[in-house]
């Protein structure tokens, strides 16, 4: 009764689901010949253990109507200013539940910002940094084989914030980070101790 792993999952668009306007998610089949709701959209999201998620119910019937299709979408922090979308990750099979996480930065948390202006005492000019705080910074240290070994993320007068897949907070202005290896803990590099200054 489930549709294929490899079915492409889509959000509805204005209702097109098959006849379901209520629905708040779809599920379709490569050649679009079955369309079905994957549950009824829901405006109320809920917040849980610092995770905001929306939860989709009374979908269509699956398992020869044992269930209802459910879905998940889990939304976490994106600190670099993108809306974002949602990415499948996969499909509880046995309660036909599809799981989805959403990287945003409509959830991340207010960032503590460090005045942004460099004035050089000497001639009085003023360089403003301001721009450079509103996005999250990546450089990637390759090794001598060409394969990743860090990903530094690095933000101007404030902390990186939350990062996806990654232990980065908004304590740290800089963070050393492997997200290809859980094992690794990322490192705190330091944040600004004080306003930029300028330099001859």
């Amino acid at each position: 009764d489930p549709l294929p792993a490899a079915a492409s999952k889509c959000v509805a668009d204005g209702g097109d689901t098959g006849g379901d306007a209520g629905a708040g998610g779809c599920q379709l089949k490569p050649d679009d010949t079955l369309v079905v709701s994957t549950g009824d959209a829901n405006a109320q999201p809920l917040l849980d253990d610092d995770r905001v998620w929306l939860n989709y119910t009374g979908g269509a019937a699956c398992h020869n109507g044992a269930f209802e299709r459910s879905t998940a979408i889990t939304f976490e922090c994106d600190p670099s200013g993108a809306l974002g979308e949602p990415k499948f990750l996969y499909e509880e099979v046995e309660t036909c539940t599809y799981l989805f996480v959403w990287a945003t930065a409509v959830v991340c948390p207010p960032f503590e910002l460090t005045e942004c202006l460099a004035t050089d005492a000497a001639t009085g000019a003023q360089y403003d940094l301001s721009l450079l705080s509103t996005g999250t910074f990546q450089a990637i240290d390759f090794g001598d084989d060409g394969a990743s070994r860090y990903v530094y993320y690095l933000a101007v007068c404030r902390g990186v914030g939350p990062v996806a897949g990654t232990e980065c907070d908004d304590s740290m202005g800089v963070c050393q980070a492997r997200p290809d290896n859980p094992a690794f803990h990322d490192k705190d590099l330091g944040r600004p101790a004080g306003p930029p200054t300028a330099h001859d």
